[in-house]
């Protein structure tokens, strides 16, 4: 009886190990066929958090940075402003009130150092 229930416990931890630990992502890219810069987004598990990874994009001058967008129902808000290391890299954390998964498009921009109230520059990634 003692390894019956012990070997049903087992497997039930062997089970929940195996399970997806809850984790979404959003994958972004060029807008050109042959763009190098990606990105991804990794959305915690309560879908209300999450992080930003781009890499390979170009260092910008200190005019400009790049500004995360996201987008429902036609509105925009905005996830953040940044800029990238000399390696083209940065990782940045996101925060909602309603969950990542619920917006329809994520797009970076780039714009003026600070941000704007709305996209002006070109799109530089999208998902």
């Amino acid at each position: 009886l003692f390894l019956l229930i012990s070997n049903f416990q087992l497997r039930q931890r062997l089970n929940e190990a195996n399970r997806p630990a809850g984790f979404g992502t959003v994958t972004l890219s060029g807008p050109e066929a042959d763009a190098v810069a990606t990105g991804i987004i990794i959305i915690s598990a309560d879908g209300l958090h999450g992080t930003l990874v781009v890499q390979d994009l170009p260092t910008l001058p200190e005019t400009e940075a790049y500004q995360l967008w996201l987008i429902k129902d036609g509105q925009l808000t905005s996830g953040g402003v940044f800029s990238v290391d000399e390696d083209g890299y940065r990782a940045i954390w996101l925060n909602s009130d309603d969950p990542l998964a619920s917006y329809e498009d994520f797009v970076i921009t780039l714009e003026p150092v600070g941000g704007s109230e709305s996209p002006t520059g070109p799109t530089i990634l999208h998902n």
